[in-house]
């Protein structure tokens, strides 16, 4: 049976947050074929000048923690915002949360992890949780500092 692991978080995420989703990543290294799904978001023009966002920095840890890990492997839902525009990132998580509920149908074991500096998880991470734990699938919410200390694990 394959897993599933989707990943969110802030926009604003920085490489300072690279070491912590390293380690939460490496859990995973013993289970060969897990498979990344996030949604692709990218730094915002709000977020600071080195802000890489979570999606993209949970691809490179899965990349250096995984050795079976393959960049065309990864699941990417990309929100429409130029053509559907606020309502794109709840339609985004819903696209994801449907794809994964078939996968789970199909016997496939689904997880989530969300990264965050802000306990609330802000807008749109915390809609894709509620989501997630809706399903009942098992995840977390690592709540980083902003030099990337793990400040707090949520279950």
């Amino acid at each position: 049976m394959s897993a599933i692991i989707l990943a969110c978080g802030s926009s604003g995420l920085t490489l300072n947050h690279l070491p912590e989703l390293r380690r939460y990543m490496q859990r995973f290294a013993t289970h060969p074929g897990t498979r990344l799904v996030h949604g692709a978001g990218d730094a915002r023009k709000t977020d600071e000048p080195e802000a890489f966002g979570a999606d993209r920095l949970w691809e490179v840890a899965a990349h250096l923690e995984w050795p079976w890990f393959r960049v065309e492997d990864v699941e990417r839902f990309p929100a429409d915002w130029k053509h559907v525009g606020a309502s794109a990132g709840p339609r985004r998580n819903e696209a994801i949360r449907d794809a994964l509920r078939a996968l789970a149908a199909e016997g496939q074991r689904v997880g989530w992890v969300a990264a965050h500096s802000d306990r609330n998880l802000g807008r749109g991470t915390a809609h894709m949780v509620t989501l997630c734990r809706a399903e009942g699938w098992p995840g977390r919410a690592l709540i980083l500092a902003p030099d990337g200390r793990l400040v707090e694990e949520v279950r």
